[in-house]
């Protein structure tokens, strides 16, 4: 499992479920068309917020912790950047069926909240992995470059997209921050698993959701995705966002070859000092 396991990449990363018969066709580029821009309003973001997430399958089984940050924008060369970071750990119980350790950082314009780079650091059993995205600038060609590492290989990648490429961790900060309405159809490609993913659906409506963290009133996302380059490999992906002007990342769930999988907001707060400062040195110079 990589980094991507935090809240959006639950339906993004795990093992694929078997194909189905009679599917209908993703939408095409032409019909992936491109998100709305961000409000006038301010930004439901602010610097040091931490929100912790417990995930688990349906059933009581805990898998572990995804915590997300939002750290301190900064210069970068000639360009602003708003930086948020994601770490995903296992819990002791799933540790025995596969550890893993899992960070990464997506650095975002903060005129649009598209990224501009991705990187993804995961320590399993055998060793350590990474990749590295290059995504290109609002008006360049519709091409993300990715290098990657494992303890035996590495290489280069090249993925073409429709019009919007997004990672898993930007994604949903940038969807926080749009003005979503009952009805509202979205269509987007984000990087997860090694791969690129073409996400499509709709906001369902409203609803209440009660978590460890409280009960918050909701907008419930539900939607489909599927793998660019093998398209009945798909599973349904269900999100909740907090009807507020915090607009908090509530829950989310998708499905899984082996049962249903969930995270759920458990702690709301302030990143701790070292947090900040590793995920400066670590992955920002």
């Amino acid at each position: 499992m990589t980094a991507a396991s935090l809240v959006i990449a639950l339906a993004l990363t795990a093992a694929a479920p078997a194909s189905r018969p009679r599917l209908p066709p993703i939408p095409n580029n032409a019909q992936c068309r491109a998100l709305p821009g961000l409000p006038g309003r301010r930004l439901p973001l602010r610097t040091g917020e931490r929100l912790d997430y417990t995930v688990d399958f349906l059933g009581g089984i805990e898998a572990g912790t995804v915590t997300l940050t939002t750290l301190a924008p900064r210069r970068h060369g000639d360009d602003m950047i708003l930086p948020v970071s994601a770490h995903a750990v296992s819990s002791k119980l799933f540790s025995r069926f596969g550890r893993f350790d899992s960070r990464a950082v997506s650095w975002l314009r903060p005129r649009d909240l598209h990224p501009s780079r991705y990187r993804e650091d995961f320590v399993a059993d055998d060793g350590k992995y990474w990749t590295e995205l290059v995504f290109p600038p609002p008006r360049g060609p519709h091409v993300v470059r990715a290098r990657w590492g494992n303890p035996k290989t590495g290489g280069q990648k090249a993925f073409p997209y429709a019009s919007d490429a997004l990672d898993v961790v930007g994604a949903f900060y940038l969807l926080r921050s749009l003005d979503l309405r009952p009805g509202q159809r979205l269509c987007f490609d984000a990087y997860g698993g090694r791969t690129f993913w073409r996400v499509w659906g709709q906001v369902d409506g409203r609803e209440t959701v009660v978590t460890p963290a409280g009960r918050f009133a909701t907008l419930r996302l539900s939607g489909t995705a599927a793998r660019l380059n093998a398209p009945s490999v798909r599973r349904a992906v269900h999100f909740w966002i907090s009807d507020d002007p915090r607009r908090l990342p509530v829950a989310a769930m998708g499905e899984l070859d082996f049962g249903p999988m969930r995270a759920v907001l458990s702690g709301i707060g302030e990143a701790p000092r070292e947090e900040k400062r590793r995920a400066r040195d670590g992955w920002m110079e």
